[in-house]
Protein backbone atom coordinates (compact mmCIF):
# COMPACT_ATOMS: atom_id res chain seq x y z
CA UNK A 1 0.00 0.00 0.00
CA UNK A 2 1.14 3.50 -0.80
CA UNK A 3 1.83 6.17 1.78
CA UNK A 4 -0.49 9.16 1.34
CA UNK A 5 0.14 12.65 2.68
CA UNK A 6 -2.89 14.88 2.99
CA UNK A 7 -3.95 18.38 3.98
CA UNK A 8 -7.45 19.54 4.84
CA UNK A 9 -8.21 23.18 4.05
CA UNK A 10 -11.24 25.26 4.97
CA UNK A 11 -10.98 28.28 2.65
CA UNK A 12 -13.43 30.47 4.60
CA UNK A 13 -11.39 30.10 7.80
CA UNK A 14 -8.17 30.56 5.91
CA UNK A 15 -9.48 33.80 4.43
CA UNK A 16 -10.50 35.12 7.82
CA UNK A 17 -7.24 34.21 9.53
CA UNK A 18 -5.00 34.82 6.53
CA UNK A 19 -3.48 31.38 6.96
CA UNK A 20 -3.67 29.80 3.52
CA UNK A 21 -0.43 27.95 4.28
CA UNK A 22 -1.81 26.61 7.55
CA UNK A 23 -4.17 23.69 6.78
CA UNK A 24 -6.77 22.69 9.36
CA UNK A 25 -5.20 19.26 9.41
CA UNK A 26 -2.06 17.78 7.94
CA UNK A 27 -1.07 14.15 8.31
CA UNK A 28 -0.22 10.95 6.46
CA UNK A 29 -1.44 7.39 6.33
CA UNK A 30 0.08 4.16 5.07
CA UNK A 31 -2.78 1.76 5.72
CA UNK A 32 -5.28 2.92 3.08
CA UNK A 33 -5.96 0.29 0.44
CA UNK A 34 -8.22 2.37 -1.81
CA UNK A 35 -7.60 5.25 -4.19
CA UNK A 36 -6.47 8.73 -3.20
CA UNK A 37 -9.85 10.09 -4.31
CA UNK A 38 -11.65 7.68 -2.00
CA UNK A 39 -9.29 8.61 0.83
CA UNK A 40 -10.08 12.28 0.26
CA UNK A 41 -13.81 11.65 0.54
CA UNK A 42 -13.26 9.58 3.69
CA UNK A 43 -11.18 12.35 5.27
CA UNK A 44 -13.79 14.99 4.46
CA UNK A 45 -16.53 12.88 6.07
CA UNK A 46 -14.42 12.51 9.20
CA UNK A 47 -13.67 16.23 9.22
CA UNK A 48 -17.30 17.27 8.97
CA UNK A 49 -18.27 14.73 11.65
CA UNK A 50 -15.63 15.96 14.11
CA UNK A 51 -15.42 19.67 13.31
CA UNK A 52 -16.94 22.12 15.83
CA UNK A 53 -20.18 23.91 15.14
CA UNK A 54 -19.73 26.91 12.93
CA UNK A 55 -16.97 25.15 11.02
CA UNK A 56 -18.44 21.84 9.91
CA UNK A 57 -20.99 23.74 7.80
CA UNK A 58 -18.22 25.35 5.80
CA UNK A 59 -16.98 23.87 2.57
CA UNK A 60 -13.69 22.08 3.02
CA UNK A 61 -11.26 20.54 0.58
CA UNK A 62 -8.48 18.00 0.91
CA UNK A 63 -5.30 17.51 -1.07
CA UNK A 64 -3.91 13.99 -1.20
CA UNK A 65 -0.55 13.05 -2.66
CA UNK A 66 1.78 10.07 -2.68
CA UNK A 67 5.47 9.57 -3.33
CA UNK A 68 4.54 7.51 -6.39
CA UNK A 69 3.20 10.61 -8.16
CA UNK A 70 -0.49 10.70 -7.24
CA UNK A 71 -2.01 14.12 -6.56
CA UNK A 72 -5.73 14.81 -6.20
CA UNK A 73 -7.98 17.53 -4.80
CA UNK A 74 -11.29 16.42 -3.32
CA UNK A 75 -14.02 18.93 -2.45
CA UNK A 76 -16.94 16.66 -1.58
CA UNK A 77 -17.47 13.62 0.59
CA UNK A 78 -20.43 12.42 -1.45
CA UNK A 79 -20.08 8.86 -2.78
CA UNK A 80 -19.49 8.40 -6.50
CA UNK A 81 -20.73 5.88 -9.03
CA UNK A 82 -18.76 2.81 -10.02
CA UNK A 83 -17.94 4.40 -13.36
CA UNK A 84 -16.50 7.54 -11.77
CA UNK A 85 -14.53 5.45 -9.28
CA UNK A 86 -13.04 3.52 -12.20
CA UNK A 87 -12.04 6.76 -13.91
CA UNK A 88 -10.44 8.06 -10.72
CA UNK A 89 -8.39 4.88 -10.37
CA UNK A 90 -7.30 5.10 -14.01
CA UNK A 91 -6.25 8.74 -13.56
CA UNK A 92 -4.15 7.87 -10.52
CA UNK A 93 -2.54 4.92 -12.31
CA UNK A 94 -1.65 7.29 -15.14
CA UNK A 95 -0.09 9.75 -12.69
CA UNK A 96 2.04 6.96 -11.24
CA UNK A 97 3.05 5.84 -14.73
CA UNK A 98 3.94 9.40 -15.74
CA UNK A 99 6.24 9.85 -12.76
CA UNK A 100 7.84 6.45 -13.35
CA UNK A 101 8.40 7.41 -16.99
CA UNK A 102 10.01 10.72 -16.05
CA UNK A 103 12.33 9.00 -13.56
CA UNK A 104 13.26 6.29 -16.07
CA UNK A 105 13.84 8.91 -18.77
CA UNK A 106 16.18 10.90 -16.54
CA UNK A 107 18.08 7.72 -15.68
CA UNK A 108 18.38 6.84 -19.38
CA UNK A 109 19.59 10.34 -20.28
CA UNK A 110 22.23 10.16 -17.56
CA UNK A 111 23.28 6.67 -18.69
CA UNK A 112 23.74 7.95 -22.26
CA UNK A 113 25.81 10.89 -21.04
CA UNK A 114 27.94 8.66 -18.82
CA UNK A 115 28.51 6.17 -21.63
CA UNK A 116 29.65 8.92 -24.00
CA UNK A 117 31.79 10.64 -21.39
CA UNK A 118 33.67 7.62 -20.07
CA UNK A 119 33.69 5.12 -22.96
CA UNK A 120 35.95 6.47 -25.69
CA UNK A 121 34.91 3.68 -28.06
CA UNK A 122 31.31 4.92 -28.16
CA UNK A 123 30.35 7.75 -30.49
CA UNK A 124 27.15 9.75 -30.26
CA UNK A 125 25.81 7.91 -33.30
CA UNK A 126 26.60 4.54 -31.73
CA UNK A 127 24.78 5.46 -28.53
CA UNK A 128 21.80 6.78 -30.50
CA UNK A 129 21.63 3.41 -32.27
CA UNK A 130 21.81 1.49 -28.98
CA UNK A 131 18.84 3.36 -27.51
CA UNK A 132 16.83 3.64 -30.73
CA UNK A 133 14.12 1.28 -29.46
CA UNK A 134 13.04 3.79 -26.81
CA UNK A 135 14.47 7.15 -27.93
CA UNK A 136 14.44 8.70 -31.38
CA UNK A 137 17.82 9.40 -32.94
CA UNK A 138 17.38 13.23 -32.98
CA UNK A 139 16.37 13.21 -29.30
CA UNK A 140 19.32 11.04 -28.28
CA UNK A 141 21.78 13.24 -30.17
CA UNK A 142 20.22 16.34 -28.61
CA UNK A 143 20.68 14.88 -25.12
CA UNK A 144 24.32 14.08 -25.84
CA UNK A 145 25.08 17.42 -27.49
CA UNK A 146 23.23 19.59 -25.01
CA UNK A 147 25.05 18.40 -21.90
CA UNK A 148 28.46 19.88 -21.05
CA UNK A 149 29.68 16.45 -19.96
CA UNK A 150 28.97 15.09 -23.44
CA UNK A 151 31.76 16.96 -25.19
CA UNK A 152 35.27 15.79 -26.06
CA UNK A 153 36.74 18.50 -23.85
CA UNK A 154 35.19 16.94 -20.73
CA UNK A 155 37.02 13.64 -20.35
CA UNK A 156 36.95 12.33 -23.91
CA UNK A 157 40.04 12.25 -26.09
CA UNK A 158 39.54 14.57 -29.03
CA UNK A 159 40.04 13.25 -32.51
CA UNK A 160 43.01 14.67 -34.42
CA UNK A 161 41.99 17.46 -36.81
CA UNK A 162 41.98 16.70 -40.51
CA UNK A 163 45.04 18.03 -42.38
CA UNK A 164 44.54 20.95 -44.74
CA UNK A 165 44.24 20.02 -48.44
CA UNK A 166 47.49 20.10 -50.46
CA UNK A 167 46.36 22.28 -53.36
CA UNK A 168 49.78 22.19 -55.06
CA UNK A 169 49.66 18.40 -55.22
CA UNK A 170 46.11 18.54 -56.54
CA UNK A 171 47.17 20.88 -59.35
CA UNK A 172 50.02 18.53 -60.29
CA UNK A 173 47.65 15.58 -60.40
CA UNK A 174 45.21 17.47 -62.63
CA UNK A 175 48.02 18.47 -65.02
CA UNK A 176 49.25 14.87 -65.28
CA UNK A 177 45.71 13.66 -65.94
CA UNK A 178 45.26 16.23 -68.71
CA UNK A 179 48.53 15.14 -70.35
CA UNK A 180 47.44 11.51 -70.21
CA UNK A 181 44.12 12.31 -71.88
CA UNK A 182 45.84 14.25 -74.65
CA UNK A 183 48.24 11.38 -75.27
CA UNK A 184 45.36 8.91 -75.58
CA UNK A 185 43.49 11.15 -78.01
CA UNK A 186 46.57 11.59 -80.22
CA UNK A 187 47.03 7.82 -80.36
CA UNK A 188 43.50 7.22 -81.67
CA UNK A 189 42.94 6.84 -85.46
CA UNK A 190 41.59 9.92 -87.18
CA UNK A 191 38.29 8.29 -88.10
CA UNK A 192 37.73 7.21 -84.56
CA UNK A 193 38.49 10.71 -83.35
CA UNK A 194 35.97 12.13 -85.82
CA UNK A 195 33.34 9.68 -84.61
CA UNK A 196 33.95 10.72 -81.07
CA UNK A 197 33.58 14.42 -81.83
CA UNK A 198 30.62 14.16 -84.25
CA UNK A 199 27.06 14.31 -82.90
CA UNK A 200 25.34 10.89 -82.62
CA UNK A 201 22.88 11.77 -85.43
CA UNK A 202 25.77 12.22 -87.90
CA UNK A 203 27.68 9.08 -87.04
CA UNK A 204 27.73 5.98 -89.21
CA UNK A 205 25.95 2.91 -87.88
Amino acid sequence: MATYNYEIQVPAIADALNTWNQPQKRDKTDDWAGTAHALGRHLLREWHDSAPDGVKELAAEVEVRSDEGVYVQVVTSAPVSEGIAGLEEAVENMQVANLAYEVAREELNQAMIDAYTFDEDLSKNAIAELVSEVVSRPTALKVLSGNPNATPARGRSSKAPKPAPDFAALRRDVALLAESVQAVLKALPAATTDDVTRPPSERDD
